[in-house]
C-alpha cells in the first residue's frame, strides 16, 4: 500500500470529522504514476454519530458515498475536536496535522496584532504558521505549514477545491501602510485548485476567470 497512508491516519486521529454544508474538500495527492491516490473529503458541519446513526438506518446508502468511502476508504474510530471547532480553524488543522496554538489560525475572523485597531482578517486567508509582527513581515520560522508544500518537494501531485489556506493567494496583514507579504502565494499554491469555479492549474480561479 502507497506509504502516504499512515500520515492519513495520523491527520484523522487528531482532527474529527466536519462534514455536511458548502464547504468541501478534495484533496488529491499522488506520484504521476503511481496509485492508488489519496482523496481526504471533509464536508463541515456533520457530527460523526449523525453520519453513523444514518448508515445504520439506511438514510445513508452503505454501499454509495460516505458508505462506500467508510467502508472501502480508511476512517478514524475516535477524534479529538479542535478548539474553537471553526471551519477555518478545522481545515488548517486538517491541513497542518496542529492546532491554533502552533498554525496561528484562531478564528473564521480575528484581529492580527499588526494589524490597526479593530481591523480584522480572515481565517480562510490567514497567514499559516506566523508572521514576523516587526515590519510586518514574513517569518523565517513559521511554526507550521500545510502538508502539500512537503507533497509537492517529494514530487506528488496535489488538487484541492475549495480548501482553505490553499488559495494561491500572497497574504498582506490588513490595511498596513507598507502592505508587504507576510506570506507568499508559492506557500498557498497546489498543482490544481477549484475554489467556487473551473479548475485551474497552479492559480486561483479568479485568476484565470
Amino acid at each position: 500500500m502507497n506509504r502516504q497512508i499512515p500520515i492519513f491516519q495520523l491527520w484523522s486521529n487528531r482532527i474529527t470529522y466536519r462534514l455536511v454544508t458548502v464547504s468541501a474538500l478534495l484533496c488529491i495527492a499522488s506520484t504521476v504514476w503511481a496509485t492508488p491516490k489519496i482523496i481526504v473529503i471533509s464536508l463541515d458541519g456533520a457530527t460523526p454519530r449523525f453520519v453513523d446513526k444514518y448508515l445504520v438506518t439506511g438514510a445513508l446508502p452503505p454501499n454509495q458515498g460516505i458508505g462506500l468511502l467508510k467502508h472501502a476508504g480508511v476512517h478514524a474510530r475516535q477524534n479529538l475536536t479542535v478548539s474553537p471547532s471553526l471551519t477555518a480553524v478545522s481545515h488548517i488543522a486538517i491541513a497542518t496535522g496542529s492546532t491554533a496554538a502552533r498554525n496561528d489560525v484562531m478564528a473564521n475572523t480575528f484581529h492580527l496584532v499588526a494589524s490597526p485597531f479593530l481591523r480584522k482578517i480572515s481565517g480562510f486567508a490567514a497567514p499559516i504558521g506566523g508572521y514576523q509582527i516587526t515590519g510586518p513581515t514574513q517569518s523565517s520560522h513559521p511554526t507550521a505549514e500545510p502538508i502539500w508544500l512537503a507533497l509537492r518537494k517529494a514530487g506528488k501531485k496535489v488538487v484541492c477545491a475549495t480548501f482553505p489556506g490553499a488559495d494561491g493567494l500572497d497574504v498582506i496583514v490588513p490595511e498596513t501602510a507598507n502592505q508587504v507579504v507576510v506570506q507568499p502565494n508559492s506557500e498557498r499554491t497546489v498543482d490544481y485548485h477549484v475554489n467556487s469555479g473551473p479548475l485551474s492549474r497552479g492559480k486561483t480561479t479568479s485568476e484565470t476567470a
